[in-house]
């Protein structure tokens, strides 16, 4: 799995945060890898920088990024709009 699993203690005990590739955040998206760092570029989506400069990306923000754009087609908006 090309995923990063990180642990951070909350409340109520260990928190597990997906971290995904740009590869496979791009998939999700159905989007060019360089259009996801674009964008990330932009502030259109959030990315967690490694020490190494490496970009990875929450689920939950590309789940929400996934979402705007799905719903925005399916109301018939353009994203070019």
């Amino acid at each position: 799995m090309n995923a990063v699993e990180s642990g951070r203690r909350g409340e109520g005990g260990t928190v597990n945060t997906r971290l995904m590739q740009v590869r496979e955040a791009a998939r999700v998206l159905e989007v060019h890898e360089n259009t996801l760092r674009r964008w990330e570029e932009q502030g259109f989506i959030k990315a967690v920088k490694l020490p190494s400069g490496v970009r990875r990306f929450k689920r939950d923000e590309v789940e929400r990024v996934r979402r705007e754009i799905f719903d925005d087609l399916a109301e018939g908006s353009r994203i070019d709009e």
